[in-house]
C-alpha cells in the first residue's frame, strides 16, 4: 500500500535545504512513496504578513493519508528556539516525526543529529601543529535560537580548552547563518585591517565562511596566507568557490539516508529511536593546504555555474510570462480553463487545487483549522493524460487528499501550498516537483494561489452581486429591514457586517464598530406615551443617517439599541461623531417638532485582523456606550 511522507520545512532557498530535499527525493525515487513537501513559515517573523497562513498545513499531519513526517528543523530553529519551534507543533500527535538536525523533546518525535566534538579537537590539532595557528575565533549564529549554533560553539570552546587556549568573548563573533551575515557580525567590531587580531577563525556554516572570506578580502587581508577560515557543511559551493573552503562536512547524505530510513520505517508502524552521524574534516585551500581540484570537478563547475544562469534566465521569462498571463480579472471557471496551457510552460506535468467548502477566516490568536468538507476543483496529470478544468469531487482533506480513481499509478514528490488572500484562506494546491525545479516553481505557485485568491473573490462577488440583485427585487429583504426605523434589523445587521469589515481589512483599511442608546427614553415613553416613544426612535435612526455615510453600515438590534459599522473611522475620531451627533439631534428635534430633546450615547471599538468577532465587537462597544451615558447622567445631576 503506497505511504505518504510530509517533510516539513521553513524556508527552500538556501543550499542546505535544496541539498536535503534532493537527498529525499533521490533515496524514495524508486518505492512507492509519495513525499509531500510543505512549506511552513514562521508566524509573524516577518511583521504584518500573513506567514501564518502557510501554518494551516501542518493540521494536514492529522491526516490519515499522512504516515509520518521529516522536520528540517534547523531551517526554524536558525530564528526561534527549539522550545518555541515545540510549541507550534501542535498536530500530528499520532505520527511519528523524525527531526532532521535537532533533538525535539515531543513523545512522538526522534532526531537524526550530527556529532562534531571530535572533528573540532582534529581541526584545531591540525591547524595548531600544521599552520601555527595561535589566536583562534569564532564567528556564531544566534545560540539563543539555534541548537545547531550552539552546539558548535560547545565544540569550539572545549576544543579551546583540551589545546590549553582561554575562551575570548573578543573574538567571538554573532551573525546569520546567511553569506551576509559575517558583515552583519563584524560591524563596528572589524572595520579595518588593524582591528583584526585573530589568524585562523571557526565559523558556524560554510555560507558565513564565504561571507567572512569576502570580508576579509575587503580589509585587504590575503586568506588564507594571512588569516585562514574553516566552515561547517561541506555544501556544494565550499569546493568551487574561488577559495575552496576548508569545512567541517555534516555528511547530510548520511543524515538524510538515516532520516529518510526512520520515517519509511515509522510509516510501517515499525519502532524507532534517534540516530547519530559523524562529522568528517575537509581539508582545502583556506585554511593553508594545498588544494587542487581535480579537472573534471572545475570542468564540472563552470558547466554548471553557466547552466544555472542560463537557467535563471529562463525561469526569470518564465515567471514574467506567468505574471502577464493572471493579469486581469477573471472568474474562477475562466481561470481554471486557462491553466493547462499556463502550466505547459512551467515544467508542471500535476497540480490539484482543493477549495474548501466555504472560505476560512484564519487568525494567529486562534488555532489553525481545515474545515473537512473540501471539493476537488482542478485535477491536472499529463502522464496520465487527464485534464479535468472543471471537475467537482467532494473530498475529506482529514482523511483522504484525491478520490480512488485519481490516484495514479505511480508515487510521486509534491508540493502543498495554501490558497488564502489576507486572512481568508480557499484552500490548497499541489503539485509535482523535482529536486532542481523547487524554488522556482513554489515562486510559480505563488503567482498561480494568489491568482485563484483573486479569483475567487471577483467570483464571489459577481455571484452576490447577482443575488443581491434578487434579494432586492424579493420580498426577502423584508426579513433584514426594521419596520419602525427601515434600517437593517440584526439578522440583517449580523448577515452584512462580517462581509464589510473583511472588505475593509482586505483592502488595508481601519473602521470602527460603534453601538448607540438614547438617553432617557423610559421617561419618554412614560412621560408622552408609547407612540411619541416610537417617534423617538425614528429621530434616532434619522439622526445616525445624517451622521454617518451612505457606505457605512446602520442597524437596530433592539429597541433603543443601534450598531454601525463605520469603514475607515478610527477610534479618536469618535469625539467628532459625537459632536457632530449632538448638533444634528437638535436639527432633528426641530424638523419633527418633538415635544422633548433627544439625547444619544455612543461608543465604539476598533476592528482589526486579529479582532472580527462582530458579537465582541458590538458588546465591547456597547461598554464603551455605557460610560458615556454615565458621563451624561452625571453631568444633569
Amino acid at each position: 500500500m503506497r505511504k505518504n511522507i510530509a517533510v516539513i520545512l521553513e524556508e527552500i532557498w538556501s543550499a542546505y535545504t535544496k541539498d536535503v530535499v534532493s537527498e529525499i527525493f533521490e533515496y524514495f525515487k524508486d518505492k512507492d512513496v509519495n513525499i509531500i513537501v510543505s512549506l511552513i513559515r514562521l508566524p509573524n517573523y516577518v511583521e504584518d504578513t500573513f506567514d501564518y497562513q502557510y501554518f494551516s498545513a501542518l493540521k494536514l499531519l492529522d491526516s490519515d493519508e499522512v504516515d509520518s513526517a521529516i522536520f528540517v528543523s534547523p531551517t526554524f530553529c536558525s530564528t526561534i528556539t527549539i522550545e518555541e519551534f515545540e510549541k507550534l507543533l501542535v498536530f500530528g500527535k499520532n505520527k511519528k516525526l523524525i527531526s532532521i538536525g535537532i533533538p525535539l523533546s515531543l513523545p512522538n518525535a526522534v532526531s537524526v543529529q550530527t556529532k562534531c566534538n571530535n572533528t573540532y579537537d582534529l581541526f584545531f590539532d591540525h591547524m595548531i601543529k600544521c599552520h601555527n595557528a595561535k589566536r583562534i575565533a569564532f564567528l556564531s549564529a544566534e545560540v539563543e535560537k539555534s541548537a545547531e549554533a550552539q552546539e558548535r560553539l560547545d565544540s569550539y570552546k572545549a576544543a579551546l580548552k583540551k589545546h590549553g587556549m582561554e575562551y575570548d568573548e573578543s573574538i567571538v563573533y554573532w551573525g546569520r547563518f546567511v553569506f551576509e551575515g559575517a558583515a552583519e557580525a563584524f560591524k563596528g567590531r572589524i572595520e579595518k585591517k588593524e582591528d583584526v587580531t585573530f589568524d585562523t577563525i571557526f565559523c558556524a556554516n560554510d555560507m558565513l565562511a564565504l561571507g567572512c572570506i569576502s570580508y576579509l578580502e575587503d580589509l585587504g587581508y590575503r586568506v588564507p596566507e594571512e588569516i585562514r577560515v574553516i566552515g561547517y557543511d561541506d555544501v556544494e559551493v565550499a569546493s568551487t568557490y574561488k577559495i575552496p573552503l576548508t569545512t567541517i562536512a555534516a555528511n547530510l547524505h548520511d543524515v538524510c539516508l538515516k532520516a529518510c530510513q526512520l520515517a519509511e520505517d515509522a510509516a510501517d508502524g515499525i519502532d524507532v529511536k534517534d540516530a547519530f552521524v559523524d562529522t568528517t574534516p575537509v581539508f582545502r585551500r583556506s585554511c593553508g593546504c594545498e588544494y587542487v581540484p581535480q579537472k573534471e570537478n572545475l570542468e564540472d563547475a563552470k558547466h554548471g555555474l553557466v547552466k544555472m544562469g542560463l537557467d535563471r534566465e529562463v525561469d526569470l521569462n518564465r515567471i514574467y510570462t506567468l505574471v502577464d498571463c493572471t493579469e486581469e480579472k477573471q472568474t474562477l471557471p475562466k481561470l481554471f480553463k486557462k491553466m493547462p496551457e499556463i502550466l505547459q510552460w512551467r515544467d508542471i506535468s500535476f497540480l490539484t487545487v482543493i477549495l474548501y467548502e466555504n472560505p476560512i477566516v484564519n487568525n494567529i490568536q486562534k488555532p489553525f483549522d481545515i474545515t473537512e468538507k473540501c471539493h476537488l476543483v482542478f485535477y491536472l496529470d499529463r502522464e496520465n493524460d487527464i485534464c479535468m478544468p472543471d471537475c467537482s469531487y467532494e473530498i475529506d482533506m482529514l482523511h483522504k487528499f484525491w478520490p480512488d480513481e485519481l490516484v495514479g499509478k505511480k508515487s510521486r514528490n509534491m508540493i502543498i501550498e495554501p490558497i488564502f488572500y489576507g486572512n481568508i484562506q480557499y484552500g490548497f494546491i499541489m503539485s509535482q516537483v523535482r529536486p532542481d525545479n523547487l524554488s522556482f516553481l513554489s515562486v510559480c505557485i505563488k503567482v498561480i494561489t494568489n491568482e485563484i485568491a483573486h479569483a475567487y473573490e471577483y467570483t464571489r462577488k459577481l455571484n452576490e452581486n447577482t443575488k443581491l440583485y434578487a434579494e432586492n427585487m424579493s420580498l426577502n429583504v423584508r426579513s433584514y429591514t426594521d419596520e419602525l426605523t427601515g434600517l437593517l434589523n440584526r439578522r440583517g445587521f449580523m448577515h452584512y457586517s462580517r462581509e464589510i469589515i473583511f472588505a475593509c481589512l482586505n483592502s488595508g483599511k481601519k473602521g470602527t464598530v460603534l453601538y448607540c442608546d438614547m438617553d432617557h427614553l423610559k421617561f419618554i415613553n412614560d412621560n408622552y406615551g408609547h407612540d411619541l416613544g416610537d417617534k423617538a426612535i425614528k429621530a434616532q435612526a434619522e439622526i445616525l443617517r445624517r451622521t454617518f455615510r451612505t457606505g457605512d453600515l446602520l442597524g437596530r438590534i433592539g429597541g433603543d439599541e443601534f450598531v454601525i459599522i463605520a469603514t475607515g473611522l478610527s477610534e479618536d475620531k469618535i469625539p467628532a461623531i459625537e459632536s457632530r451627533m449632538d448638533k444634528i439631534s437638535e436639527e432633528v428635534q426641530k424638523d419633527l417638532n418633538l415635544p422633548f430633546k433627544i439625547r444619544l450615547s455612543i461608543g465604539g471599538v476598533p476592528f482589526t485582523l486579529e479582532n472580527t468577532d462582530v458579537e465582541k465587537l458590538i458588546q465591547a462597544a456597547d461598554k464603551k456606550q455605557y460610560i458615556k451615558k454615565e458621563e451624561h447622567h452625571r453631568s444633569l445631576n
